[in-house]
């Protein structure tokens, strides 16, 4: 048997596709929700974005095949949020790290003569 470049291919991509739905599967057990729930719930609701998230970072789906499976509108519009999450969490988490009581840097300094 031979397997060639796009058979691969199209192995991990049924792998990916596994694995997502054991993601969403497990994911929908935990929330206590069923299949039929995702179309119920908001495009925009925070479990759904969450799952969203975590599917993109541990599988090769697509947002378009994510925004599918999770029946969340178009792809568009999914990414567009998944973005304000990130941006929103990353800031938290600057935040979060920032001494309040430690005094600024000074830059007030004086400048640097060059010689020539």
């Amino acid at each position: 048997m031979v397997r060639t470049v796009a058979g691969i291919g199209e192995l991990r991509r049924e792998t990916s596709q596994d694995k997502a739905g054991r993601i969403i599967r497990d994911e929908l057990k935990r929330l206590g929700w069923k299949e039929s729930d995702l179309t119920k719930r908001v495009k925009g609701d925070p479990s759904k974005l969450a799952l969203g998230e975590r599917l993109r970072h541990e599988t090769t789906l697509t947002i378009r095949e994510i925004a599918e499976r999770l029946r969340m509108g178009s792809w568009k519009s999914l990414n567009n949020k998944l973005y304000l999450q990130r941006k929103a969490n990353k800031c938290w988490n600057k935040s979060d790290k920032v001494d309040f009581a430690e005094k600024p840097p000074d830059f007030k300094k004086p400048p640097v003569k060059l010689q020539m």
